[in-house]
């Protein structure tokens, strides 16, 4: 029962609150499909339903030399123009191409 409700609510059948605590067939007042849920909450993230996975659809990744190079730098110029792209609350993945 619990794998079938957890299928429909990827699929959007059904609305529910951005606690994912209330559910209703129909659209009320702070509900949302789980879709609209997942771009609230994850902006950038959306489930893959082939793989049933969350995957990152902009592709957000950073190269992890530049980050460590930012991290031991002391300039505060390259930490002000990196700022914006390395340091938000959209999760980021590192290319993984450090050198040490």
């Amino acid at each position: 029962m619990v794998i079938t409700f957890a299928r429909m609510a990827r699929l959007d059948a059904f609305y529910c609150d951005k606690h994912f605590a209330y559910f209703s067939r129909v659209r009320l007042p702070g509900y949302y499909t789980f879709s609209e849920n997942m771009q609230m909450k994850y902006p950038g993230f959306q489930l893959n339903d082939r793989l049933g996975i969350i995957e990152n659809i902009k592709n957000f990744e950073v190269n992890l030399d530049t980050l460590l190079k930012l991290l031991r730098s002391n300039d505060l110029a390259l930490y002000e123009r990196s700022k914006k792209d390395l340091f938000s609350s959209q999760g980021l993945y590192t290319t993984g191409n450090a050198k040490e």
